[in-house]
């Protein structure tokens, strides 16, 4: 299963289902990391080998750019984001199919986002 870091802006429930499916899950709130600006929870998240999974996307599209035109020298482990417009159970359905996808895709380095109303993950 992955391990993954939940951004303060993904609720509980979805956090426990996840966690449910055998997920490695760390919540934002848990590790005393709420508040903190979207750079510092990345960077966390990047540190642990942590997939970020947020609601945030447009936020860490931006982030994401910034790491590959900063030239780091490591990726970060992937970020995940979906649309918040869903209710909790179809957004952890939504992640579970995510990572379950056969092969499940290669994170490492990469955005992956579900917009409102589309029914694909765009990667970047």
């Amino acid at each position: 299963m992955t391990r993954l870091f939940a951004d303060e802006n993904v609720a509980l429930p979805v956090v426990s289902l996840l966690a449910a499916d055998g997920h490695d899950v760390e919540r934002a709130q848990e590790v005393g990391r709420a508040g903190m600006n979207d750079a510092e929870q990345l960077w966390y998240a990047t540190q642990r080998g942590r997939v970020f999974i947020t609601h945030g996307a447009k936020e860490y599209l931006l982030l994401h750019r910034a790491w590959i035109a900063w030239g780091m020298p490591f990726p970060h482990p992937g970020i995940v984001a979906i649309a918040q417009t869903l209710s909790h159970p179809d957004i952890a359905q939504e992640l579970r199919d995510f990572f379950a996808a056969p092969p499940t895709p290669a994170l490492s380095g990469m955005l992956f986002w579900r917009q409102q109303g589309s029914p694909v993950w765009e990667r970047y």
